[in-house]
């Protein structure tokens, strides 16, 4: 939850655009092992995810798991695993009424 909200204050602190390039940069402050930053507009469009750049300006509102479940607790590649499938749990909080940051830990 810290990690999340080190990187919410950064997003209040930053530009969106600084904060998005920080986000999606996987060798950046804010991917540390397996824990990285993601970030979402509302509208479900992806907008950091460093170890997926291809998801970039995609829409994933209705996004499933490899069980068709939403994503809260889920199932999701661990890049730190050589991305292998593994259960996650999902944290994130809002920076500004238009996007949000978060991040999960693999359990």
């Amino acid at each position: 939850m810290r990690f999340v909200e080190r990187a919410q204050a950064f997003a209040r602190q930053h530009s969106r655009n600084e904060s998005l390039a920080i986000f999606t940069n996987r060798t950046g402050a804010f991917v540390y092992g397996s824990l990285y930053i993601f970030a979402y507009d509302y509208d479900g469009t992806t907008r950091a995810l460093p170890f997926q750049p291809e998801l970039l300006g995609t829409n994933r509102m209705e996004t499933v798991d490899a069980q068709g479940m939403r994503f809260i607790e889920y199932l999701d590649v661990d890049p730190s695993q050589n991305f292998s499938i593994q259960k996650k749990t999902g944290y994130a909080v809002d920076v500004d009424g238009q996007w949000f940051v978060g991040s999960g830990i693999y359990t």
